[in-house]
């Protein structure tokens, strides 16, 4: 019985473990960067000032956002992500520990302050 236990908890531990890693996102505030761009394929990258990202979960290009403007969600951020830009808002951004091409955090919520 006590092997089933140990090995239950080293189980569980693991399953947490792993969850974290898996999960983890990103979060950011700060002012959107001069040079924000589109790909083709409708994703938005950009970067805050200043650079202080908190728990990436890609590697890849450091500090850098990305969002998918094609999705009913992807247009709501841009249009976020433009009101804040153009009035120079600060903005907070939380990823949802997912990477758009396999390099940058996605962004999950965008705030405007």
């Amino acid at each position: 019985m006590q092997k089933f236990t140990n090995l239950r908890i080293i189980l569980i531990n693991t399953l947490l473990f792993v969850s974290s890693v898996c999960l983890a996102s990103g979060d950011e505030r700060g002012t959107i960067e001069p040079g924000w761009y589109v790909y083709a394929d409708g994703h938005v990258f950009f970067y805050l000032s200043p650079n202080k990202k908190e728990n990436p979960s890609c590697d890849g290009i450091p500090d850098r956002w990305g969002f998918d403007t094609t999705t009913p969600a992807g247009k709501a951020q841009f249009a976020v992500f433009l009101l804040a830009y153009t009035s120079a808002k600060e903005i907070r951004v939380r990823g949802d520990g997912g990477c758009v091409h396999g390099n940058t955090d996605m962004a999950n919520e965008l705030y405007v302050f």
